[in-house]
């Protein structure tokens, strides 16, 4: 009799077993380092925001004499469109900055999560700190899908400092995540 289709049938459901609780701590750890992440986006976009704004000078000041306002941030958009769709309340400014606050957390720790998972199956998604991943969120969210569902304006409405600032921003959460997510996955 041959065992040796059994016996690789029991390996593999081992490897996926194994594999099933590396991911799940990946994704852990991934949730936790986008959450840190998301933060350290919010504390390095000021100076982000300063040095890309030297890119467009003449643009900013065009705007300052046509009185162009600034966009309402995304997720403060994200945030109005959930209120109203599922409890029919339009939110105030106040509320509006703080549902705001809780999308981007919200969303940064779902894509760390993501990328935890990821990280676990495919190796190189963690290549070059997380750079690619945060380079490739940054177009996924912000080029692509938010305009997309006119949660902002269309790409070429805004000026090449504002891209440059998401790119760099994007950056700082693809190293954060990749940081905090190598240093907690390595204590599970």
């Amino acid at each position: 009799m041959n065992y040796s289709s059994r016996t690789s049938r029991t390996r593999i459901s081992s490897t996926k077993s194994a594999l099933d609780g590396e991911v799940w701590k990946g994704t852990a750890a991934g949730a936790l380092g986008g959450l840190v992440a998301s933060w350290a986006m919010n504390e390095l976009s000021p100076v982000i925001q300063k040095i890309t704004s030297l890119v467009d000078k003449g643009h900013q000041q065009k705007q300052r004499v046509n009185g162009e306002q600034q966009p309402e941030d995304p997720t403060m958009t994200t945030a109005e469109k959930i209120s109203e769709t599922v409890a029919g309340i339009r939110l105030t400014k106040e509320q509006k900055k703080k549902g705001g606050t809780i999308v981007h957390y919200a969303f940064g720790a779902l894509m760390g999560a993501l990328y935890g998972a990821a990280a676990e199956v495919l190796p190189p998604v963690k290549s070059l700190a997380g750079l690619p991943y945060g380079a490739a969120l940054f177009v996924g969210a912000d080029e692509l899908a938010l305009p997309a569902l006119r949660l902002s304006k269309r790409p070429s409405e805004y000026p090449l400092s504002r891209h440059l600032s998401g790119l760099g921003q994007h950056l700082v959460y693809g190293v954060t995540t990749e940081f905090v997510r190598r240093t907690l996955r390595d204590r599970l």
